[in-house]
């Protein structure tokens, strides 16, 4: 098998500086896609959206809304429109197709943002019944969604999109009792094009009754036929045939550590109350040090690939796998934040997450994206942690990555951030 990733060191090409430690310089000579407007947003014909194809009061399609639909609005927020799963600058840069297979049938959808429901995209059905659907859902990187606003760095931001909504789903799951069969990362694509291609490929089955009706054949295209424009950039093709050319990892349900009820009504919780002023925290509060060990135990039992340290701000020390250190002797908080062009009082937040890839990419390219997949997943079920106590958080990826590195030199790479704090004044206009 090749390893293409010594080729493209050799042509001077390495992604991961290019487009995570040299992002902001990088940008500025990227071409950027144009976003585009999908065909469907004039030629919808609502027969064909989900909702309208099974039974009322399916309960998929409220699994389905919780897992993809905007929740609420928070107007003063610069970030306004807000799904329960968190994803860059609020507008889910991916893009996601489902399938159902019952009975010999086989059923193709594509979600579309503007009507909040999956729309039929191939299939021949003219009514039945089944108490069991075997359903794939995959997210896709879309480099003309995303790379709009962020460029190639977006592709990074789509694997950390896709973590978040790993954990939503199998909480989601959890608690509609779908029994999960395996969810793969970066499954290998015969067809692979570098502005768009699977991130993750999630399996379950429904084993409930449901009818289906549907008039007539639909047969528009199938899923290698959704592909955007290509954007010329062979150094970035390249890199993702070499990713491509390695096998994808595979996994079950993770057993939950940490107790989660009511999750639906817990992860609506999930804010973090930002307004146009900036992110602020009103008071310094801590969790007992048995509540931090518990998810220093969850990151080393369920996502033993990264590692994730603790910032205790209120304390002053730092929670290493290994070790405690004194903060103010060994680093600036406030130099962890690359400029994000807005106000962050981290003087009054209570704690700080960083995750880190234990991976060289010199080993394999692909390990380390996966790393930031779950780097995702375990900061998904830190801020869940914290909903349920009433603390507000936000992820970023606005990291001074040379910095932090600087002072952690035994990773390579430090893969995700997340700001926790209490915030009891700062309430915002909610529409929901």
């Amino acid at each position: 098998m090749t390893n293409r990733t010594h080729s493209l060191k050799k042509n001077n090409y390495d992604f991961f500086q290019q487009h995570l430690t040299n992002r902001y310089s990088t940008i500025k000579d990227e071409i950027l896609p144009k976003r585009y407007v999908s065909t469907y947003a004039s030629e919808i014909d609502n027969s064909y959206l989900l909702q309208n194809i099974v039974s009322e009061g399916t309960p998929l399609i409220d699994f389905l809304s919780l897992m993809f639909d905007v929740d609420r609005m928070e107007p003063e927020n610069p970030y306004i429109y807000h799904a329960l799963s968190p994803s860059a600058r609020g507008f889910q840069g991916y893009t996601v197709t489902m399938n159902f297979s019952f009975n010999g049938h086989e059923l193709n959808f594509i979600y579309l943002k503007n009507h909040q429901d999956f729309y039929l995209t191939s299939g021949y059905l003219q009514k039945a019944y089944t108490d069991k659907l075997d359903i794939t859902i995959k997210l896709f990187y879309d480099h003309a969604n995303i790379g709009s606003y962020y460029g190639r760095f977006g592709f990074i931001l789509s694997l950390l999109d896709a973590g978040h909504q790993i954990n939503h789903f199998e909480k989601l799951t959890d608690q509609f009792n779908y029994p999960v069969s395996v969810i793969e990362y970066l499954p290998k694509n015969s067809t692979i094009n570098s502005n768009f291609f699977p991130l993750v490929c999630l399996n379950f089955e429904y084993n409930h009754a449901i009818d289906l009706s549907l008039e007539g054949d639909k047969s528009l295209f199938l899923e290698s036929d959704l592909r955007i424009e290509e954007v010329v950039d062979s150094n970035f093709s390249l890199f993702i045939e070499g990713i491509n050319s390695y096998d994808s990892l595979q996994r079950g349900k993770k057993e939950p550590l940490l107790e989660v009820f009511d999750y639906d009504f817990i992860v609506k919780k999930r804010t973090s109350l930002q307004s146009y002023e900036g992110l602020s925290f009103s008071e310094t509060k801590e969790v007992e040090t048995i509540e931090l060990n518990k998810l220093m135990e969850l990151n080393k039992k369920n996502y033993s690939r990264i590692d994730m340290i603790i910032f205790d701000l209120v304390q002053k020390k730092i929670i290493c796998p290994e070790e405690i250190k004194d903060m103010r002797d060994f680093i600036d908080i406030e130099k962890v934040f690359y400029d994000s062009m807005e106000y962050i009082s981290v003087e009054k937040a209570s704690y700080l997450f960083l995750t880190f890839s234990k991976r060289k990419t010199a080993n394999n390219s692909k390990t380390v994206l996966i790393d930031f997949i779950q780097s995702a997943e375990l900061m998904h079920e830190v801020s869940i942690f914290f909903s349920q106590k009433d603390y507000i958080s936000r992820c970023f990826r606005n990291i001074n990555d040379k910095y932090v590195l600087s002072k952690f030199q035994q990773y390579e790479y430090v893969t995700y951030m997340q700001i926790v704090g209490i915030n009891n004044q700062n309430r915002k206009l909610i529409l929901s």
